[in-house]
């Protein structure tokens, strides 16, 4: 559906909302204004309320903001027939299909996804497989790859995004499902604004860091552990604000979590730069009940928008020419990705590293490769150029 037109049927379904609730309903709109313009995004689907509301995370809009954000999704999606829409995709399916798509599902429920991410694909897979009944295939096993490529050289077909077939059909290929790699085979189209590139050079690295260590105060403190934490391991925003104490050994220099994304238990080489570092931090870390590692000057557990804006802020305040790069802890992710595979890392290593698919089948070379990190990590000087050992004692869990 057109957003535009879209936003004109919601501002009629909103007219009768009393004054306040359409002042926020108003600073929700241009936000999304703003997105959809960023983006470039003009069709409204299943997948644009999720963007935006992760879009509205990465800002680091307030919970409030984030909270009226989900009503407002729930609000366009039910105007735009988003579930009716999924329903009649499901219901179009012939008894082949449906016994494709619920193998495929299984497939993915034993990799250990989440339920909203099974709900994402299987809406992708309803979509791939409603594109190919339109273009003329009920049966995606007979489709002669070659026949297809010439179909889209003659004819005017239509397009769907990369992102809602690539792992269905690679899922189908490598399952012998069909015997040609078909998403090699469909001309791609970009969905979204691509940043390039989206990670920062060691140089870069030092002015970001040394700009943090300038400020002299906890604050400062905090981001320099944080961004050389994030650079150094890889981790999502939401891992590094779950990690305890007991997760860290620094005494056998290991890091032990269970990523809150794909639910893997994964075990991590720590340098002695950074266990310097963090010894350092632990020195001055507020006193508090929590047994988080992290906390704000309250003593407090870090939230989302706090890591964001902390790690966003500390990048932009600092000499470094952004450009059109991203600013926040993705952006460090992709910094740690770079460095890695610059000093030789496998592909399949890093990924697994950074929690992306296929973790099950690499398992047994990250115990060896994750010291390999230490070999690409930036030298970078410690806050106060001294190494303090902490007390190890009380930090201390074998793994």
């Amino acid at each position: 559906m057109d957003t535009f037109e879209l936003l004109k049927l919601y501002k009629k379904a909103t007219e009768k909302d009393d004054l306040k609730e359409r002042k926020e309903q108003r600073y929700l709109v241009s936000q999304f204004l703003d997105f959809c313009n960023e983006k470039e995004i003009s069709i409204y689907d299943y997948q644009t309320g999720e963007r935006f509301h992760e879009w509205l995370e990465q800002k680091g809009e307030s919970f409030r903001v984030r909270n009226n954000g989900s009503d407002f999704i729930k609000r366009l999606n039910k105007i735009a027939g988003i579930k009716k829409q999924r329903k009649r995709l499901a219901a179009d399916l012939n008894n082949s299909n449906q016994e494709l798509l619920n193998n495929y599902l299984e497939y993915e429920e034993r990799r250990g996804l989440k339920k909203s991410s099974i709900q994402n694909l299987k809406t992708n897979a309803l979509y791939t497989l409603n594109y190919f009944k339109e273009i003329g295939y009920d049966d995606l096993s007979k489709i002669n790859g070659k026949e297809l490529l010439i179909r889209y050289s003659s004819e005017k077909l239509p397009l769907i995004e990369s992102s809602k077939y690539m792992s269905f059909l690679k899922w189908m290929y490598e399952n012998k499902r069909i015997s040609d790699e078909l998403y090699k085979v469909i001309p791609k189209i970009l969905t979204r604004e691509r940043y390039s590139p989206n990670y920062y050079d060691p140089d870069e690295i030092k002015l970001i860091l040394k700009k943090a260590a300038d400020k002299n105060s906890y604050r400062g403190l905090l981001a320099y552990t944080l961004i050389f934490f994030i650079i150094s391991t890889g981790l999502r925003s939401s891992d590094i604000r779950d990690i305890k104490l007991e997760n860290i050994d620094l005494y056998h220099n290991r890091l032990e979590i269970r990523q809150r994304k794909t639910g893997v238990l994964i075990r991590m080489y720590i340098n002695d730069q950074l266990k310097n570092i963090i010894s350092n931090y632990l020195q001055k870390r507020p006193e508090s009940e929590s047994d988080y590692l992290f906390l704000n000057r309250k003593g407090e557990p870090l939230k989302q928008c706090y890591l964001y804006n902390l790690i966003s802020d500390s990048i932009k305040e600092s000499e470094v020419k952004i450009g059109r790069r991203k600013t926040g802890t993705h952006a460090l992710r992709s910094t740690f990705a770079s460095q890695l595979y610059k000093a030789g890392g496998d592909v399949d290593v890093i990924n697994g590293l950074l929690g992306h698919s296929g973790m099950s089948s690499i398992k047994n070379y990250i115990a060896s490769d994750a010291e390999r990190l230490s070999e690409c990590l930036i030298d970078v000087p410690l806050i106060d150029n001294r190494i303090i050992i902490a007390r190890m004692k009380d930090y201390r869990h074998g793994i």
